[in-house]
């Protein structure tokens, strides 16, 4: 399991995340999109899941697009 923040309004929940303790190592950041594809792109596996939720604002709707597409 892992934890993958995108972006500077979420940083704030990667802090939290790291703080709280039970993520401590298994949490990343990116500061976008490209950057998390980037990583993603390299660590996933066939049979891994993904859950990408972000706002509309976020525009990360796109990372799940190029994800799913790296994997067909």
């Amino acid at each position: 399991q892992r934890i993958v923040v995108v972006g500077p309004e979420a940083r704030r929940m990667y802090l939290e995340a790291i703080a709280q303790g039970s993520w401590d190592g298994e949490a990343v950041f990116f500061p976008d999109a490209d950057a998390a594809y980037d990583y993603l792109a390299t660590e996933l596996r066939d049979g891994d899941r993904v859950l990408v939720k972000s706002s509309n604002s976020a525009g990360l709707r796109f990372l799940g697009d190029r994800l799913g597409e790296l994997f067909a």
